[in-house]
């Protein structure tokens, strides 16, 4: 590259970067709302940037050039020109302001003079008419504040800080709320001396500083009088430029009336609390209408759960525990319940534990409260067994700000209106109260909060216009042209104290629906405390210090069976089968003042049956604190006692044979292993040939057999005596202070009285064997072991011929049910065997080839007669049943253990050659050997000698079928083998 094509590249580059520099001048300027003029050193207009030219008096082409004489008007042309001399001379900046009329408007600028560069000034021009008209609006707004707090009726005060403290001014609700009389009175006064406890204000002072800030705390008070009442205080500390506590800003308002209201309301409350403690159940409260719910603790406790475990808690919350299969029957009752059908809601059902287990619980309900168009709004409820009940409870947002921020801070409804009373400005709860008339400003107030067309008959602010005085009326709290509460109205007349004209009203609006709210829950607590006890299931009763009766419920005397008369003033001692332990609870109860629950007692009731009752005990207390008795409440439990007694007994027993389980034995065993009890005698019993019972006949035949020998047992033993089923076939007796020639005895007996026992033709046999402990060193686990030992060398004599009698047995029926005769297995045998020799099989082979024989259709032995003697061609099902004998038979064969080395061969003897046999449908060589000369001996003797359905065929005929069935049938080369043995025989 050349230095020329150098030189043209860098100059292009530089052309660029102003390019740029110069695009973002532009962009810079463009994004300043302000008007820009730059002025020569002789006030000649030179440039200009205008984003807004509506605020230009002329157009550019009219100015630019001009001198600034010839174009602004005298009296801003002659300052502007000052200002530039100035600016020219000192180069400092110079501010000033003007009012231009601009298109028949007035506006108010503000112009900031620059230098720029030697020889020119610019002019940054900025319209502020709407800044001077916010600090205007400011202006007024202050005044209306100034009016506020001197009309609002809330209490407004300055005072020095410290434990004592002074006041530096105050309101006139302030002095009203207590009873000073005049600004002189108030500066005499020390701010302590309003407080009922003068501690207080110092923890307030001490507070305050530490916060900076408190709000709504809540203090009893007193007036200047002496009278006491409550307030609640906002207060903030406010600062000197150093730093340091000035004074302290505050506002109280008088909330005697609802605090009085309030501690009612909970007197009464804790009366229900303590009512629903006493009776240990858990409650419930639901507004059908909105979804609230209400739970205590209790209920969350019930299905193993707290309450914060579950939050957030709704009704959802039982839906989501309760059985699936329960919902549509309490959904069905709820309804039957509203619809006025029945006269409480009453439902059994299962909420799922946090174990995961199902619980059933008594829910029980009734409707408390209605809407005025007769819908259901409150459902009050319980579930057994909780005695808290969750109850939510309104805290009331005590927000208070000070002067400025006061107005939108306060709870209470504030309107300013004008005198024709358009709505000037409303608070955050005015919107609140009336969303849905937003916008406010500019409509009238009738129309905003009652929705009229013309002023209200009863309002205030008509007579505090006439009377220029405050007026007060309580009025309905309207939403939606309904009423939702009340609410007390103040007015203010807003006059101005120079011309004494009324120029606009101060509404104070306070809503008091919670304070006749809580005159109504004063008597629904009465309604719901009735509510209580009626749908209770308990028995609730009170005594006196003595134990004689004074109140009582409906199911208590439906429980005892006692009258209501018999009842009243009688001492509980009449009624509890135990009453010095009764009498013990009560004096427990009376020394800790704690509760007792879950005591059961056994009771006598009016007819001398004894139940027993789950009983739950607390202290009743006078207003005073002093204890004046009893309450309880008491659960009949006799039927859960019976049900544990059931569950007590299965835990210890067999359910199958009704003797004792193996953890009961062992327990009583190690209870009963002492020195007092040697010698101790264990026989340890084995029920022989169980499997093969179950296998044959199924396993309520060996059931029943297992029943058989429990039978037996309890009759040849001693009362003593523990029996128990120690295993699936096996029985232990323990035999405390039993040598061992009596433990033999008794064995030999059991035997001997079980061979005389069967089970579907099955014989009973049962080996034993017999250990003794007869020093307190041997260990007894060492003496069970040897017991064992012993059964099981007296069962291995005498299982084989055990099992043979069995399988001997089997044989025997089958022969009686069917046409499998001892003939036609000889004649099988005798074939078989031929055909074995032919083959050159060893003698083991032989013998299982005959043991085969012998047993290869025993499984026919648990098919229905029926099909094993019917003359003709079986169905389609019933050739499927038949089918099963080789399974049943491999079974057998398999649970005999002596006869176990032929299962598989019985299992596959109605295979065939080309894989069309049954069960398992095996091919050629895959059929074991033993099998497959079964297979054709069977056939052969049936052939030769026919069955009663069937006639005998000629030897010819044989041979040709044999033949003929070779290769598909059955194993050609063992049929070639028979021919010849069945030509040699002629």
């Amino acid at each position: 590259m050349t230095d020329k094509d150098k030189k043209k590249n860098k100059s292009t580059a530089i052309e660029v970067s102003l390019r740029k520099i110069e695009a973002e001048r532009k962009a810079l300027l463009d994004a300043i709302p302000d008007l820009m003029f730059l002025f020569n050193q002789e006030g000649q207009f030179v440039d200009y940037k205008a984003s807004n030219h509506g605020n230009l008096l002329l157009g550019p082409e009219e100015f630019l050039g001009t001198h600034i004489s010839e174009t602004l008007p005298p009296d801003l042309a002659e300052t502007t020109l000052a200002r530039l001399a100035e600016l020219f001379k000192s180069g400092k900046t110079q501010v000033y302001e003007y009012l231009l009329e601009i298109a028949g408007e007035q506006k108010m600028f503000e112009s900031r003079l620059v230098p720029c560069g030697e020889d020119r000034a610019l002019a940054i021009v900025r319209d502020i008419t709407e800044r001077r008209q916010i600090e205007e609006a400011l202006r007024q707004s202050e005044e209306q504040f100034r009016s506020l707090n001197e009309n609002i009726s809330i209490g407004i005060y300055r005072s020095t800080p410290g434990p004592e403290g002074r006041f530096l001014v105050a309101n006139p609700a302030f002095m009203q709320i207590f009873g000073i009389k005049s600004k002189e009175e108030l500066t005499q006064v020390k701010v302590s001396e309003l407080y009922q406890e003068p501690a207080d204000r110092y923890e307030f002072s001490e507070r305050l500083i530490a916060n900076g800030q408190l709000k709504g705390v809540e203090l009893p008070l007193k007036r200047i009088d002496g009278t006491p009442i409550w307030g609640s205080i906002t207060a903030q500390v406010i600062h000197t430029e150093q730093g340091e506590v000035a004074w302290f800003d505050c506002t109280i308002e008088d909330i005697t009336e609802r605090k009085e209201a309030e501690e009612e309301l909970i007197l009464q409350r804790e009366r229900l609390a303590n009512i629903v403690e006493g009776a240990d159940v858990g409650t419930w409260e639901w507004n059908v209408q909105t979804g609230e719910t209400i739970f205590n603790e209790k209920w969350a406790e019930i299905i193993g759960y707290t309450l914060e475990e579950l939050s957030p808690v709704s009704i959802e919350t039982w839906i989501k525990h309760t059985h699936p299969d329960d919902l549509e029957a309490s959904d069905r009752m709820l309804e039957q319940h509203f619809r006025g059908e029945l006269d409480s809601y009453n439902i059994e059902c299962r909420m799922r534990h946090r174990n995961g287990h199902w619980v059933w619980i008594n829910d029980r309900g009734k409707v408390v409260s209605w809407t005025e168009d007769g819908k259901p709004l409150w459902v009050f409820g319980t579930h057994i067994d909780i005695t808290e009940r969750k109850q939510a409870e309104k805290e009331l947002e005590e927000s208070r700000n000070l002067l400025r921020s006061m107005f939108q801070s306060i709870q209470d409804g504030i309107s300013i209106l004008n005198t024709d009373f358009t709505i000037r400005e409303v608070n955050h709860t005015i919107e609140k109260w009336y969303s849905q008339a937003a916008p406010f400003t500019g409509k009238k107030c009738y129309e905003v909060y009652q929705n009229r067309s013309e002023p209200c008959v009863a309002c205030p602010s008509i007579e505090a216009l006439k009377k220029k005085t405050v007026c007060f009326e309580t009025v309905p709290l309207m939403k939606d042209d309904k009423q939702v509460g009340w609410v007390e109205l103040y007015s203010h007349p807003m006059i101005d104290k120079t011309t004494g004209a009324v120029n606009g009203i101060v509404e104070f609006a306070r809503d008091i629906t919670d304070r006749k709210q809580a005159e109504e829950d004063l008597k629904a607590s009465e309604q719901r405390y009735r509510e209580i006890l009626s749908t209770m299931e308990e028995g609730y009763y009170e005594v006196d210090l003595n134990g004689n009766f004074v109140f009582f419920n409906e199911s208590l005397y439906r429980q005892s069976g006692y009258s209501s008369e018999e009842l009243m003033g009688e001492s509980y001692k009449r009624f509890y089968k135990n009453p010095d332990e009764v009498f013990k609870t009560y004096n427990r109860v009376y020394r800790t003042g704690k509760p007792e629950t879950g005591v059961d007692w056994p009771v006598i009731t009016s007819d001398g049956r004894i139940i027993y009752v789950e009983v739950s005990i607390s202290l009743h207390r006078d207003e005073k604190g002093e204890p004046i008795g009893f309450r309880g409440v008491a659960r009949d439990i006799t039927q859960r006692r019976q049900a544990e007694e059931r569950i007590r007994h299965l835990s210890f027993h067999d359910q199958l044979t009704g003797l004792y389980n193996r953890h009961f034995l062992e327990v009583e065993m190690e209870r009963l292993n002492t020195e007092r009890q040697l010698p101790i005698s264990i026989i340890m019993a084995d029920l022989n040939g169980l499997k093969l019972v179950n296998d044959t006949y199924g396993h309520h035949a060996g059931d029943e057999m297992l029943k058989r020998v429990a039978a037996i047992l309890k009759s040849v033993c001693r009362e003593d005596d523990l029996i128990a089923r120690f295993g699936g076939d096996e029985f232990v007796l323990y035999l405390p202070r039993t040598e061992e020639n009596e433990a033999l005895k008794i064995s030999n007996r059991i035997e001997e009285s079980c061979r005389k026992e069967q089970v579907n033709i099955m014989p009973v046999s049962l080996s034993s064997g017999v250990a003794v402990k007869i020093s307190a060193e041997q260990e007894l686990p060492d003496v069970l072991r040897e017991a064992e030992d012993n059964m099981y060398q007296n069962k291995l004599t005498e299982s084989r011929s055990g099992k043979s009698a069995i399988v001997n047995t089997l044989l025997k029926t089958l022969a009686e049910k069917s046409f499998e005769t001892e003939a036609h297995t000889r004649n099988m045998q005798e074939a078989a065997i031929k055909i074995g020799e032919k083959l050159g099989l060893p003698n083991s082979e032989l013998h299982r080839l005959h043991l085969l024989i012998t047993l290869h259709d025993i499984g026919k032995i648990n098919l229905p007669e029926h099909l094993l003697t019917k003359m003709g061609a079986l169905e389609n099902e019933e050739l499927e049943v038949l089918k099963k004998h080789c399974e049943i038979g491999y079974r057998i064969a398999r649970a005999s253990g002596d006869f176990a080395h032929v299962d598989e061969d019985i299992l596959a003897h109605h295979e065939r050659w080309d894989g069309s046999g049954y069960p398992q449908g095996l091919k050629g060589e895959d059929i074991p050997l033993l099998a497959r000369i079964a297979a054709l001996v069977d056939a052969y003797e049936v052939m030769i000698n026919g069955r009663p359905y069937k006639k005998a065929m000629q030897l010819e005929a044989i041979k040709a079928e044999l033949k003929k069935s070779a290769g598909t049938h059955f194993d050609p080369k063992l049929v070639e083998i028979f021919l010849l043995i069945l030509e040699a025989e002629g």
